[in-house]
């Protein structure tokens, strides 16, 4: 699974400290959330994580209940400062 901030340049160059602040936050949620599922988080992209999971059920059901919590972080915030936070997902046969 792949995760990448949605105009991560633009935000940064509006205001960079609270857009660092902000995928920092983000980031690390998304981490702990990855490997509450099983999954290894293999590479920051510096605004997304690539991570690896055995189970593309796991992965999935990982990205998942991603949403559902980078959505309720959101929910909390001032609309115009939350970062959207695109998933997405490959599979293969090693």
């Amino acid at each position: 699974m792949v995760t990448d901030a949605v105009g991560f340049s633009t935000a940064m160059s509006v205001n960079e400290e609270l857009t660092l602040r902000l995928i920092d936050q983000d980031l690390s949620l998304i981490a702990k959330i990855c490997h509450e599922f099983g999954g290894t988080v293999l590479k920051s992209t510096g605004d997304g994580l690539l991570m690896y999971f055995l189970s593309a059920v796991e992965a999935v059901a990982c990205g998942l209940d991603m949403q559902r919590q980078l959505i309720e972080l959101a929910q909390r915030m001032v609309p115009e400062r939350a970062l959207t936070i695109a998933l997405a997902f490959t599979w293969a046969i090693l």
